[in-house]
């Protein structure tokens, strides 16, 4: 009964729900966990916290989130870390 919006496919879809459901719950976005950077989010799995950056500049940048995690974020590109 999945009826997709104009340009999205059940693949697509598919692709991003486990995705989430590797990351965990969304911990950013909720005023629990901030971050300096707007292209970053922190996702919670058991006791696991999961820190994405994606870094649209040419140079590494350091994202610091409210928890004092800090990320250095590799250029041009997604970063992850686990703590």
């Amino acid at each position: 009964s999945y009826e997709p919006e104009a340009g999205e496919a059940p693949a697509h879809t598919y692709h991003w729900i486990y995705t989430m459901k590797a990351l965990g719950e969304l911990q950013t976005g909720t005023g629990e966990l901030t971050a300096n950077y707007p292209a970053s989010m922190a996702f919670k799995t058991g006791s696991t916290t999961n820190y994405v950056v994606y870094n649209y500049g040419e140079t590494a940048r350091a994202v610091t989130f409210s928890d004092g995690t800090v990320v250095t974020a590799a250029a041009n590109a997604f970063t992850i870390e686990q703590r």
